[in-house]
């Protein structure tokens, strides 16, 4: 299960996104500075409930800055052999224990691994100020700033989540042109 709902946070303002197909469409965003950020961010989950009854249930998208990114050569093997090289190349690459991060990693081709990092305190501090707020973060996911990841990146489900296990989305995450709004009729 995907939702069909997600939130880009960056360090300006939060974006609200609606799945259309294999791209995310902005419906609305609030600057992270506004004068009532509880509101607008309120406005912002009523917007997605307007649109659908589960629209407080959302994906997560986590700034850029907020992952570490490597990339390094495939060692061959299996999957264990690859996540554990994912893991020896970021011990000592960011300021935390690499138990301290959620790891995820990607053939890049020509032999290569795409590894990305965040720190599970980035998604516990994500989850808790959304979910304060009336959203229901259902699961973690980025974007690849270099499109070298094979499908989406997957941090995994919130830890607060209790429906249905949100799945890692097929297809990598792409923010599209906004959702047009609808041509005013009139006499």
């Amino acid at each position: 299960m995907v939702p069909n709902f997600a939130l880009s946070l960056s360090f300006d303002g939060i974006t609200l996104l609606v799945r259309d197909g294999g791209t995310w469409r902005p419906l609305d965003e609030v600057a992270l500075d506004a004068d009532n950020l509880d509101g607008a961010l309120r406005g912002l989950r009523d917007t997605a409930q307007a649109q659908a009854s589960d629209g407080a249930c959302v994906l997560l998208i986590l700034p850029e800055a907020q992952i570490r990114y490597l990339d390094l050569d495939d060692p061959g093997g299996g999957e264990d052999a690859r996540a554990a090289a994912a893991l020896a190349a970021l011990d000592g690459a960011t300021p935390y224990d690499v138990s301290d991060l959620v790891v995820d990693w990607s053939r890049a081709g020509n032999g290569q691994l795409r590894a990305a990092a965040v720190a599970r305190e980035t998604l516990d501090e994500a989850e808790t100020f959304l979910r304060a707020r009336g959203f229901e973060p259902a699961g973690f996911t980025a974007t690849d700033p270099d499109d070298r990841f094979q499908g989406a990146i997957w941090f995994g489900a919130a830890s607060d989540w209790t429906g249905p296990a949100p799945s890692r989305p097929t297809r990598p995450i792409r923010i599209g042109a906004p959702m047009e709004a609808p041509a005013a009729t009139g006499a």
